[in-house]
């Protein structure tokens, strides 16, 4: 069993990573996982950051046949 999110993100340890991230503008980032085989957002896909709002990205794929598209990822 979890405990609370909130207690979970306000545990801090010299061992563990915060539990927030961090990305700026024009950071370059790799999917990790295939959210859409079908337009080619693949695992190991790379794209630049471009905008940043509350829950969603803004970026640009750099990387195989759909390179210079932008797209947005939901968190």
């Amino acid at each position: 069993m979890h405990g609370p999110v909130d207690l979970l993100n306000s545990v801090e340890s010299g061992s563990l990573p915060l539990h927030e991230l961090v990305l700026r503008i024009g950071a370059a980032i790799i999917l990790l996982r295939n959210l859409n085989p079908a337009v080619v957002l693949c695992d190991d896909t790379s794209l630049i950051v471009r905008s940043r709002r509350k829950n969603i990205l803004e970026a640009t794929i750099v990387t195989g046949p759909n390179a210079g598209n932008d797209l947005y990822l939901g968190m």
